[in-house]
């Protein structure tokens, strides 16, 4: 039976509009076609995302009509994103942004990935000889000095099937580690593997931060208190159900006990009986 916000966003807007630029003519000419128990505030408790719009509009009508420098309206936007516990109530608030309790506890969640990290084995080194050709050494062992980084000795063999074995002191002068691309080898050593756990801050998305923003008076930090006293336009509202939620079967209020007992909707586009709402069952009313 709930619509979420987004189907709203996509369906309800050009009603929502097209209602509140009728006239009175026209809203005395269609005051008889609602049913009989009809009232709009429970209309709109039953879909919340109609108000929802509705104040949309009249914060985006506000803030075009202000005239503010953009110093002050990046830092209104910063103060906004800032205060959680106001971006907190607008986010659940159903006649506001409409999310859930569940998500603002993902959104804000730490994300947690493993990662793994290996130590390279280093296959060969290259060492010069003194005025002679550089040698490649297949590895053997290469001993360091206290420092841990400068290779003091290396043990190994002439040629990668270990058949001649060579040792060279790595002083600098007799022998040196040819300084040059290429002078090693190394490769992923899978017996030297570390699991670290990278960790990530949660965060409102910017999908729905954007969301929110739609709810930001930018000449205000009190936004709270500007939203609650936003009138609520009970025509528009009203309207919306005969030009679209009527033929698309949105109840327009509670079941009683009896009619709980209803069939369960069942017509297609465009319905012609009236609905009832039993949670978030769509229920038939009895003519």
């Amino acid at each position: 039976m709930k619509k979420s916000l987004s189907y709203l966003l996509a369906l309800g807007t050009v009603a929502l509009t097209a209602c509140s630029s009728m006239d009175v003519s026209s809203s005395e000419a269609i005051e008889g076609n609602f049913p009989s128990d009809f009232v709009a505030v429970e209309y709109m408790n039953l879909h919340p995302g109609l108000r929802s719009l509705q104040i949309q509009d009249y914060v985006k009508e506000y803030n075009a009509a202000q005239v503010l420098d953009a110093d002050s309206v990046a830092a209104d936007s910063v103060d906004f994103l800032a205060d959680t516990a106001k971006l907190h109530q607008i986010y659940v608030n159903p006649f506001y942004a409409g999310y859930n309790e569940t998500l603002w506890e993902e959104d804000w969640a730490v994300s947690t990935t493993p990662k793994m990290t290996c130590g390279l084995d280093t296959v060969y080194v290259r060492v010069k000889p003194a005025d002679e050709t550089p040698v490649t050494v297949y590895l053997g062992s290469l001993t360091y000095a206290e420092d841990g980084k400068t290779i003091t000795a290396v043990t190994g063999y002439t040629d990668s099937t270990k058949t001649t074995e060579v040792s060279y002191e790595i002083d600098g002068t007799a022998y040196s580690i040819v300084n040059q691309l290429g002078s090693t080898k190394t490769v992923v050593d899978s017996s030297d593997c570390v699991t670290t756990i990278d960790s990530t801050a949660g965060g409102i998305p910017s999908d729905k931060r954007k969301q929110l923003m739609k709810f930001n008076f930018k000449n205000t930090r009190d936004d709270l208190t500007a939203l609650q006293a936003l009138p609520i336009d009970t025509f528009a509202i009203s309207s919306q159900y005969l030009m679209y939620g009527q033929a698309h079967g949105w109840a327009y209020r509670a079941c009683n006990e009896t009619e709980k007992a209803n069939p369960i909707q069942s017509e297609v586009y465009p319905m012609t009986k009236l609905y009832c709402a039993d949670d978030d069952v769509v229920r038939e009313i009895a003519e």
